[in-house]
This record gives structure tokens, sequence and C-alpha cells, in this order.
């Protein structure tokens, strides 16, 4: 008796298509969730430019995103504290 060898895995089922399209929107919205983490980032950077609190501004913009960054470009920069 001769084995035979399996070239690969096997399957045994195929997925019908609300599967494939639930498994293309977790994947869409993995990237989205990945663009939105660095657009935070980014807006953390803005703000410690302009003399804000990077961590406070990156909290925000984990929640509100763009607008985030609307209000860090609109804004203006706080002035250096002078020591006197």
């Amino acid at each position: 008796m001769k084995l035979r060898r399996s070239i690969g895995p096997r399957r045994f089922f195929c997925l019908p298509p609300i599967c494939s399209q639930a498994m293309n929107a977790i994947q869409s919205t993995g990237e989205y969730a990945v663009g939105w983490f660095t657009l935070s980032l980014i807006n953390a950077g803005l703000a410690q430019s302009k003399n804000r609190s990077g961590l406070g501004w990156w909290f925000g913009s984990l929640f509100l995103g763009p607008l985030c960054t609307l209000l860090i470009v609109l804004l203006d920069p706080i002035p250096p504290k002078s020591s006197a």
C-alpha cells in the first residue's frame, strides 16, 4: 500500500461569501486604525512644536483625529515662558 503525500494544506470547506466580506472589512478596519494612530502621533509632534502638551493632544487625537489636526494647525503657538 502506497501512502499519498499531500502538497500543501487541504481545504475541507469553502467560506461563504458573507465570511469573505467580513474578513475584508476586518482587514480594512485594521488599516484604518493604523492610519488613525499614525495621525495621532503626527498631531503630538505638531502640538509640541507649538509649545503645547504633546501627550494631551495625542490622547485627544486618538478620539477626535482630524479635528485635533485642524485645531492644532489653526491655534497660535503658546509663547515660551520667560525666566525673569
